[in-house]
């Protein structure tokens, strides 16, 4: 049977069209993936925050008990630092030779309110603010190898952190 012309365009015109379509559904569907990861990330950091608040919270009403928490953080942080809570005037009570990292020091120095540090490489990646929290040494830096182990001390007004 012999095809004419118009039967072989017909035929390149659907290979075009299914390629096309094809494509729009990989495109499609790898911007879902990555939104759906982007979220993902998200709330891991929602819900390390809310943990470690919540721990902060009942640790600075007791006194003398002892919480060792495991926490995961996300591949894309190199460390988590924790700095002393302000005082009851807005300030931190903290020596800035103490703090190691630039960037968490000018943040210090400027009575930004942030105490906790998500880090990578270079910069803060994303940080938080917890009222009552004592750090040993006022300044902690915890390198991420996937799970971070911390030890919390009911400290009768502020709960006392410290690496586990």
């Amino acid at each position: 049977m012999k095809k004419n012309k118009a039967q072989i365009s017909a035929q390149v015109f659907i290979y075009i069209l299914a390629a096309v379509i094809v494509g729009v559904i990989l495109l499609v569907g790898y911007r879902a993936i990555s939104t759906i990861m982007s979220f993902s990330e998200s709330s891991n950091i929602d819900s390390f925050k809310s943990s470690f608040e919540n721990i902060v919270e009942v640790k600075s009403r007791e006194s003398g008990s002892v919480k060792i928490e495991e926490f995961k953080l996300s591949e894309k942080y190199d460390a988590i630092c924790f700095v002393d809570s302000q005082n009851d005037a807005g300030k931190f009570d903290i020596s800035l030779d103490a703090i190691e990292n630039a960037m968490i020091r000018n943040s210090v120095s400027s009575n930004i309110q942030k105490n906790v540090f998500f880090m990578d490489e270079n910069s803060i990646m994303d940080s938080f603010y917890v009222d009552d929290l004592d750090v040993e040494g006022d300044y902690l830096c915890a390198e991420n190898s996937g799970i971070v182990k911390l030890r919390f001390k009911g400290g009768g007004k502020k709960a006392i952190l410290s690496l586990a």
